[in-house]
C-alpha cells in the first residue's frame, strides 16, 4: 500500500516495482504474484493512478 501510495496523483503505479517491494518487506509472506496485481488493480485507482503492467520487463 505504501509505493501505492507514494505515487502522485495522477501518476503510475508500477507493478514490477510494487511487487519487488513486497517481496523485500516481507519474504515470508505466502501471497502469489497473481494476487498482488490483483490488488494493485483495485487500490491504484481509488488513489488516482494508473497501473503499469511491466512485470515481464
Amino acid at each position: 500500500m505504501e509505493v501505492i501510495e507514494a505515487a502522485p496523483y495522477g501518476g503510475i503505479v508500477s507493478v514490477k516495482a510494487t511487487i519487488a517491494a513486497v517481496r523485500e518487506d516481507g519474504p515470508h509472506w505466502e501471497v502469489t504474484d497473481c494476487d498482488l496485481i490483483e490488488f494493485i488493480v483495485e487500490a491504484a485507482p481509488a488513489f488516482g493512478h494508473a497501473v503499469a503492467f511491466d512485470q515481464r520487463e
